[in-house]
C-alpha cells in the first residue's frame, strides 16, 4: 500500500512538473522569469552573526536583574527587571525572518509578519551589516523611527539588487 502511496505522489507530482520529463520545463520556466517575479526570503540569526555580543547582553542583562534581586527586598522586581529586560531586547536573540517580493516587503519575527509595500518606502541606506529602508522623502532625523533595517545573512549583494530594483533614491 505504502508503494503504491508513492507511486501516486510521484504521478501527480509529474504531471505538476515538479519530477520527470517536465522538471526542465519547470526549471527554464524559473529561468526566465525576470529577477524582480522571484521572492527573496532569509533569516537573520543574531546568536550566529555576532555570538559574542549576545553572551556580552547576557551577562549585562542578568547582572543588572541580580543587582535588582538584591537591592529590594521584594523579589518581585527583581522577576519584573528579568522580563522588561529581555523583553525589551529579544528582537537581538530571536531569530528574524525577510521576505521581499514584488509586491513589498514582509519581516516576520515570532511568527507574526508585518508587511510594507515598495511605494512604502521612499530610500535605501546600504550599510556594511544590512540595508535601512524608509519611508521618509528626504534624510531626517526621524528616519530611526520610520523605517526598517534589514540584516544582512551573508547575501548582501542579492538584497542590495533587489531593494535597488523598487527604490530609486538611495543614500
Amino acid at each position: 500500500a505504502h508503494l503504491l502511496y508513492n507511486r501516486a505522489v510521484v504521478n501527480a507530482n509529474r504531471e505538476q512538473g515538479l519530477v520527470g520529463a517536465n522538471s526542465t520545463q519547470r526549471a527554464q520556466q524559473t529561468d526566465a522569469e525576470t529577477p524582480t517575479e522571484r521572492a527573496l526570503e532569509w533569516t537573520h540569526h543574531p546568536w550566529k552573526a555576532t555570538p559574542l555580543k549576545m553572551i556580552a547582553l547576557w551577562i549585562i542583562n542578568l547582572g543588572i536583574t541580580a543587582i535588582v534581586y538584591f537591592s529590594f527586598p521584594e523579589k518581585l522586581f527583581a522577576l519584573l527587571a528579568f522580563l522588561v529586560l529581555f523583553g525589551s531586547t529579544m528582537s537581538i536573540y530571536l531569530p528574524i525572518r525577510y521576505r521581499f517580493t514584488p509586491e513589498g516587503v514582509t519581516v516576520f519575527f515570532l511568527g507574526v509578519p508585518s508587511f510594507r509595500p515598495w511605494k512604502h518606502y521612499h530610500q535605501a541606506y546600504v550599510h556594511e551589516n544590512g540595508v535601512f529602508l524608509t519611508s521618509m522623502p528626504r534624510p531626517s532625523r526621524l528616519d530611526p523611527f520610520r523605517g526598517h533595517f534589514l540584516k544582512y545573512a551573508g547575501n548582501r549583494e542579492a538584497v542590495v539588487n533587489y531593494v535597488r530594483r523598487f527604490i530609486s533614491k538611495k543614500g
